[in-house]
């Protein structure tokens, strides 16, 4: 007897049919499993031939487009529905025959398959692009994952996690690539960068006593548990203590979306990029590999927004990475980062922007003094634009873009205001711009000249100096609000519309029950597309002129030079990433 499910109309196959062809996916993963078995890879049981891979891939996108769960029971309903028309199994690729009483015993034989069919191509397909496939039939200990783990081949764990950025990068962005010129030239590459908690099915593993082993991991080994609130074990194990509400066993999504300024307007709203991850676990890397797709398809890149989950991280773990992609930075801080942050030649690096060493000691410490609340709202942003007066001025790149130039905000045309140090060492300036005001120094005169108040034209900062914290944009100034707020709220109900049950349901774990980290993001993928296939539909039934063509369209931020200086804290195509999502931390890459 068929348990219960939902129906799949045919026009969902169809579509997702089309959209696999497009990316390209069916063809990929046909030729990854041949090429698998060929170097006698040892995977997870055989698939019979009756059933081909192909179905499987489309039904599971169909059932995301239908907003059906991708769940192994729902995709066997929706394959062996008895009133499945010819039409629908050429396009699964089916058996069939001309012969009728042939034919009819071949359908008679899909109607008959058993979820355990299902399971093992979608183990077969999942294990073409996941790095490390773990034992799911029971929980295993550290000691006998450490061996699983140690028996891995690095380059081959590296080609697998590979083929997993690319076919999601694929997966992402083919609709938006199908969108006419006009629409895709109107977004500048701006990405708002987060990750969400995902929960995942079955952190206790099967019923049976059996399968119970002392102090033994989860099946599912590359999940972990998420907790917003700080870790309380002392106090949770106590009696009648009740664990955190937001305490859960998931995996983090790391998802990328387009951004402001004219999305929702110019064009749709898009997830272009997507990986898992362990909670909490490198998250720089993780942006690395989700969005190096991006430029690598000659897609535009311009400035990223992060919150202070990423901007915490080294400037290898994260700026550098994104850096040589191409991305420009928009970020937040943590409150022991804020103020001076680098410092070069008398040159200060403040708040992630380059200021001169005329500006005012008060000036230096203004977001460590508001974030404390010894500084209201008003004071605080008038202050942040007193201090752009005193900013460097960056002129161009040198040395492979290895060293940035800037001009001294007291010389040459545009300057800012008028200093003593440059008009002890330099020759006469040109006035003040009109409007602008002559500032008098507010620091002492140093003992000893500062080198950088001597030279003439400019000062050379190498550019990987401060690399951590410096920003595209001043901190905190109407520019950064602009760049940083939107952003930030369109991610988090971003977020929002893809979990909850009414959207693409990437949280219902009912909809993934099943482990393994690649079938978790294959089916996650397809939610995704879903979401994203809605997402253009409603852009193009709307009308955001409100009937009125002479409506001004959002102007887009222009697009942000790639500094190629910073090649050395990326990877070229082919390379081994620079992380493999999993329980392991970060390893040396394969060579």
């Amino acid at each position: 007897m068929r348990k219960a499910g939902v129906d799949i109309a045919d026009h969902y196959y169809e579509r997702a049919a089309q959209y696999l062809e497009w990316v390209g996916a069916i063809r990929d993963i046909d030729a990854w499993v041949a090429e698998d078995k060929q170097a006698n890879v040892k995977g997870p049981g055989g698939a019979p031939e009756f059933l081909p891979d192909r179905a499987v891939l489309i039904t599971t996108l169909a059932c995301a487009f239908a907003h059906a769960p991708t769940s192994y029971t729902q995709i066997t309903y929706a394959l062996t529905a008895p009133a499945m028309t010819r039409h629908l199994r050429k396009i699964l690729g089916l058996p069939m025959s001309k012969n009728r009483a042939l034919d009819q015993r071949l359908n008679a034989t899909r109607r008959g398959m058993h979820r355990s069919t299902i399971g093992r191509h979608a183990a077969q397909i999942a294990a073409t692009f996941d790095p490390r496939v773990y034992p799911t039939d029971r929980g295993y200990t550290d000691e006998e994952l450490k061996l699983i783990d140690d028996a891995r081949d690095a380059a081959d764990e590296a080609k697998r996690q590979n083929r997993a950025d690319d076919l999601a990068h694929r997966m992402l962005t083919t609709a938006w690539k199908m969108l006419p010129a006009e629409v895709q030239d109107s977004w500048a590459g701006g990405i708002t960068f987060d990750a969400t908690p995902i929960r995942i099915y079955g952190q206790k593993g099967h019923y049976d006593r059996r399968r119970k082993v002392e102090g033994a991991n989860s099946p599912e080994a590359n999940a972990g548990i998420y907790d917003k609130t700080p870790d309380k074990r002392d106090a949770a194990a106590q009696p009648g203590a009740t664990l955190s509400k937001n305490r859960k066993f998931a995996a983090e999504a790391h998802l990328g979306r387009n951004t402001s300024p004219g999305v929702g307007i110019d064009f749709p709203a898009q997830v272009a990029a997507l990986r898992l991850e362990r909670p909490g676990v490198a998250p720089g890397h993780n942006a690395h590999g989700a969005l190096q797709g991006i430029p690598r398809a000659g897609m535009p890149v311009g400035l990223l927004t992060v919150d202070r989950g990423y901007s915490q991280q080294t400037e290898d773990n994260f700026a550098g990475p994104m850096r040589a992609l191409g991305y420009g930075l928009v970020m937040d801080y943590r409150d022991d980062a804020l103020g001076i942050q680098e410092t070069f030649k008398g040159c200060l690096l403040i708040d992630g922007w380059w200021y001169g060493p005329c500006i005012p000691e008060k000036l230096k410490w203004i977001s460590v003094e508001w974030r404390a609340g010894r500084l209201d709202d008003d004071t605080y942003h008038r202050q942040i634009q007193e201090r752009m007066k005193y900013a460097l001025r960056f002129k161009e790149t040198k040395r492979g873009d290895m060293v940035f130039v800037f001009r001294c905000p007291g010389r040459g045309h545009g300057r800012t205001l008028d200093c003593a140090h440059v008009a002890e060492f330099g020759s006469a300036q040109p006035p003040l711009p009109a409007g602008r005001k002559k500032l008098p120094l507010a620091v002492k005169r140093p003992k000893q000249a500062l080198e950088v108040c001597k030279l003439k034209q400019s000062i050379s900062i190498p550019a990987d100096l401060g690399l951590r914290f410096r920003q595209d944009i001043p901190y905190r100034s109407p520019e950064w609000y602009a760049a940083y707020t939107g952003p930030r709220n369109e991610i988090e109900s971003e977020n929002k519309r893809l979990k909850k049950a009414t959207g693409a349901a990437i949280d219902e774990v009912a909809h993934r029950q099943f482990r393994g980290w690649g079938k978790q993001l294959l089916a996650i993928m397809c939610k995704i597309v879903a979401a994203n296939l809605d997402s253009i539909r409603d852009w193009a039934d709307s009308d955001p002129t409100n009937g009125d063509p002479n409506e001004k369209q959002q102007t887009r931020r222009g697009r942000k030079p790639k500094y190629t200086g910073f090649s050395k804290y990326g990877t070229e195509p082919g390379d081994a990433p620079l992380r493999t999502p999993g329980r392991r931390p970060p390893e040396k890459r394969a060579a």
